[in-house]
């Protein structure tokens, strides 16, 4: 991300420090649009562009920050390209996450996860990863058209969601390896 450092400004300045929803920002120097600024926000290390008023409201979003379930994350939107799909690509990813890592109650007030034993690769943590990865998937063109077709782990044996233990399967192929 090409930025300059050769400005004036008091206020926004390199090394300039401001509070976000999303933790401190750093401003690392002028961007290339009139009143823009490109920031890395410490918390993460990512870097993006912002204008000055919502610099100083507070109102950059930063897209590595986890808003799903303590881990998940938007990503580089950048990375995905306009697609009718991302709704319901963006659903299969939380409801994947929600199962791992979300929290639900039993009928006498305890917490605990729907799959405690299950995790998701780090890498589909990111919403943009996810979204190119999974259409690389066995069956992933049946599932576009076919509300049968569930994604699953289980076939391969594994207790990971990831680019390489998942495929899409029917709901009664998914029942059946669950109950094995």
């Amino acid at each position: 991300m090409k930025y300059n450092t050769d400005y004036k400004s008091e206020k926004y300045k390199p090394g300039a420090i401001y509070p976000s929803q999303y933790g401190e920002l750093e401003i690392m120097g002028k961007g290339e649009k009139e009143n823009s600024f490109v920031i890395r926000f410490k918390k993460t290390g990512s870097f993006t562009t912002a204008l000055s008023s919502n610099i100083k409201r507070g109102n950059v979003k930063d897209k590595f920050s986890p808003i799903r379930y303590g881990v998940g994350y938007l990503g580089d939107d950048a990375k995905i390209p306009p697609s009718p799909l991302k709704n319901k690509i963006y659903t299969l990813w939380n409801n994947i996450l929600r199962r791992c890592y979300g929290e639900t109650y039993d009928r006498y007030g305890n917490i605990r996860r729907t799959y405690a034993d299950v995790s998701v690769a780090p890498r589909w943590f990111d919403f943009s990863v996810f979204f190119n990865d999974i259409k690389k998937l066995p069956n992933y063109t049946t599932w576009l058209k076919d509300s049968n077709y569930e994604i699953d782990k289980d076939k391969s044996g594994a207790r990971i969601y990831s680019k390489d233990t998942c495929s899409f399967i029917t709901r009664e192929e998914n029942t059946y390896i669950g109950h094995e």
